[in-house]
């Protein structure tokens, strides 16, 4: 079988534009490919230019197969500098790794590549080289939970200010604690109007990082943005949203946004890089219509709770404190109360509770007075004392197509980052009844059992599998180590391999395997991969469409080290570890 396409001069604008593409029918077919941005330039011609009319590049790597072997030239305006040469690896089902390296301080114009005959094929084609244009799909960064700044336009008061995140009104404020301007968030049973009638909030960007005091910056997706727009060159465009409000009508905005970015790049589809509440959002997006799932090729999600985390239980019932931290210190942003209050009514924190899939995996995520309660009864306890059209709204949410992905079928990749290894994960929520010695009063304490995961979401809430359940479908998923919640949008490493994630295609569409003549059409226009030099370095069978795991992350997850322990009421609590190592109350002073 011969895989051909017509005679090629590659360029930097026109690189690997042709009117047949193909793949080995199976991994040890005569020619084996990857499907990525591949060329084969046989039988009448030998070699094949690539020229870099931009900027010029350090480096050129290929992937061959190859009957005669093959071999690289690089040169400078017509001074060769570089040479590198593969054998012959044809009917191996795996590919050669090429890779020309221009002497330190120099760089190449253009490369030939050639062999002693006719017959080879070339595939994940990168380099460093300037000025060259990304054809892959253009990438909508969609963020998480309190990841958008939310602005008021108060039609009493004739303002209009940011509200979400208003720092400067946080650090003003005499006791933070109050945080009356929050109030403006708050939301009528319904989940849908503002609690006030003078309030209209709208988004206003993404939250990319906040100044504190003037001394520093706590970044959230300034990063992630940055690396993908300036790095890795792809066309980035955010979406903002209220975060609030209900993902089901969220994902109406979500589409206008995709339909205005088809429009003005030309562009057939995009890919989505999601964070925490923004993976639910394009989920839903992409389950609940199959017009939507046509316009996107690949979603990539970073600590997503598909099947929902006790902590949005936690927030309902006591609330959650809001922090900032870095080297600096520690700010506070929201208090439990301020929360606890704007949480109530508010549609995405109901959509965010554990599902009964959840359920299946992990068993009992609320506890009163040590004892475990089933799910029935942990239903009964939400609608009973929160809002209960919310809760059973939320509920809906989470329909086979959400949570179980194997019940559908979907014309779009699925790349799962998940964190692992962190132990502070809040696993069950645990509720105790005491009497506060000081008033007599009945209070509240509580208790967070951890699990393992980012903090935040547990791990099988990012990975849909456990307890012998595996509701993933065939989503691919990696595992990053000890990385927090919101760090995994921060971390160079898994910032570099989102990057190479969104270089590769799942697929090519339109390819054909067979003889010259069976021409596909229209002709596919692959990409140039442009990156890292060493991504895909570690093929060991060159027919994965997603590059190799980082050195960092894994494909299993990671385990948590340690364990944890509670004490309610006044106790005198001493650890000693086996070599008499002791934490506890130092004698005669009330401290550890």
């Amino acid at each position: 079988m011969i895989l051909g396409c017509e005679r090629h001069n590659f360029t930097r604008k026109a690189l690997f534009h042709s009117t047949n593409f193909g793949e080995g029918i199976d991994p040890y077919g005569s020619y084996y490919s990857n499907g990525n941005f591949f060329a084969w330039l046989g039988p009448n011609q030998g070699a094949g230019r690539i020229d870099f009319t931009g900027e010029c590049a350090t480096y050129l790597q290929v992937w061959v197969s190859s009957l005669y072997g093959l071999t690289a030239e690089g040169y400078w305006n017509g001074i060769p500098l570089a040479s590198a040469s593969v054998p012959s690896n044809l009917n191996t089902g795996e590919m050669e790794r090429l890779r020309i390296d221009a002497p330190f301080g120099t760089c190449f114009t253009y490369v030939i590549l050639h062999d002693t005959g006719n017959y080879w094929l070339i595939d994940d084609l990168s380099t460093d080289a300037g000025d060259v244009p990304n054809s892959r799909p253009p990438v909508i960064v969609v963020p998480g939970l309190m990841g958008s700044k939310l602005r008021n336009n108060d039609s009493c008061a004739n303002t209009d200010e940011e509200i979400w995140v208003a720092v400067e009104k946080i650090l003003d404020e005499d006791d933070y604690s109050n945080d009356s301007h929050l109030n403006h968030l708050l939301l009528a049973e319904n989940g849908i109007n503002a609690a006030s009638d003078c309030d209209h909030i709208y988004e206003a960007g993404v939250v990319d990082s906040i100044p504190l005091f003037n001394l520093f910056e706590v970044d959230f997706y300034e990063p992630l943005i940055e690396y993908l727009d300036n790095t890795a060159n792809f066309d980035v465009h955010v979406f903002a949203y209220d975060w609030r409000k209900d993902l089901t009508q969220t994902a109406l905005l979500l589409d206008n946004e995709i339909n205005s970015v088809l429009s003005s790049t030309g562009a057939s589809q995009v890919n989505i890089v999601a964070h925490s509440l923004g993976g639910l959002l394009a989920r839903y997006y992409v389950t609940s219509n199959p017009d939507r799932a046509m316009k996107v090729e690949q979603i990539i999600s970073l600590g997503t709770p598909y099947l929902g985390a006790p902590k949005s239980l936690k927030t309902l019932r006591i609330g959650d404190s809001v922090v900032a931290f870095d080297e600096l210190g520690t700010v506070g942003l929201l208090n439990s109360s301020t929360v606890k209050q704007i949480a109530q009514n508010f549609p995405a924190m109901y959509q965010t509770l554990p599902s009964f899939h959840y359920y299946n995996i992990y068993g009992a995520f609320f506890k009163l007075h040590s004892v475990p309660f089933n799910w029935e009864q942990t239903q009964a306890l939400i609608q009973g004392d929160h809002n209960q059209s919310l809760t059973i709204a939320g509920e809906a949410f989470h329909t086979d197509a959400m949570d179980d992905w194997g019940s559908v079928s979907l014309p779009v990749a699925y790349r799962l980052i998940v964190g692992s290894g962190v132990e502070n994960t809040p696993g069950v929520f645990h509720e105790i009844f005491a009497t506060d010695w000081q008033t007599g009063k009945t209070i509240i304490k509580y208790d967070i059992i951890p699990t393992n995961g980012d903090g935040t979401v547990p791990l099988h809430s990012g990975d849909l599998q456990g307890n012998g359940h595996d509701y993933s479908g065939d989503a691919t998923i990696w595992y990053a180590h000890d990385v927090d919640h919101l760090d995994l949008v921060k971390e160079s490493y898994i910032l570099e391999f989102v990057g190479a994630i969104l270089s590769t295609p799942p697929s090519i569409p339109n390819f054909t395997h067979g003889d010259l003549d069976d021409s596909p059409n229209p002709p596919v226009e692959s990409a140039l991969y442009k990156g890292p030099k060493d991504t895909f370095d570690n093929y060991s069978l060159h027919g994965d469409t997603v590059p190799p795991t980082p050195p960092e992350m894994g494909d299993l997850p990671f385990e948590v080290n340690g364990g944890q322990i509670a004490a309610f009421g006044d106790v005198n609590l001493h650890v000693y570890d086996a070599a008499g190592n002791h934490t506890g109350l130092v004698e005669g002073e009330d401290r550890m």
